[in-house]
Formats: structure tokens, sequence, C-alpha cells
């Protein structure tokens, strides 16, 4: 059976790429934002006092996620640019992933500090 899908809107999210400077800026705007992402949760550790560990760890979690957004747009503009559907992927995992940490998934008496 074969399925003939007529929607101009879902036909253009599947199908488009960003130009090649467009996934660029998108390399950068990603890369900046976990680095100063980060770069925010070391200096809310150092000002509570909670040990930070090796500065050269951090920096290079920080380096290795940046080199890999780098070369991920760069394969993809090689191609065709960066597909507007892995965009829209990943903007769904981080918006899941800070939701997920924001919620701890126990029952309200538990998190007052009663007993179950």
């Amino acid at each position: 059976m074969i399925v003939i899908q007529n929607n101009n809107l879902i036909n253009d999210v599947a199908n488009y790429h960003f130009r090649s400077s467009a996934g660029w800026i998108i390399a950068i705007v990603l890369g900046g934002g976990y680095a100063v992402a980060r770069v925010s949760i070391m200096v809310s550790r150092r000002r509570a006092g909670i040990p930070l560990g090796a500065w050269w760890w951090q920096l290079g979690k920080v380096l290795a996620v940046v080199a890999i957004v780098f070369v991920v747009v760069a394969i993809t503009n090689h191609d065709q640019g960066v597909p507007s559907r892995g965009c829209l992927w990943l903007f769904l995992f981080i918006a899941a992933s800070y939701l997920a940490g924001k919620d701890d998934f126990r029952p309200p008496c538990v998190r007052r500090g009663g007993q179950l």
C-alpha cells in the first residue's frame, strides 16, 4: 500500500536543507550555547563551594562537543546542507532533557521530606 502525502508543511519540514552559511551559524550557536551552559554550571558550583574537579576535564568535554557539532555541520554542508528535521529533533531532545532534569519524578509527600 502506498501512502501519498500532499501536505506542503510536512513535505517542507522533511525535505528542507539549510544553506551552508546557515549551517555554520547553527554550529556556532549550538557550540557557544553549550560552552556558556558549562561555564555557568562551573561558576554556580564554585559559588556554592562544591568542588569542580579537574578544569582540564571540563574544557575537554566542551571542546569535544563543539568539535562534534562542527564536524557534523561540515559533513552535512558537503552534501546538501543541515537538514531542518535534524534541527527539529535536536531541539526536541534538548527540551525533553531539560524537562526531565527539572522534575524528580517522586511523589509530593517524599519531595517535601515526608515518608511514603
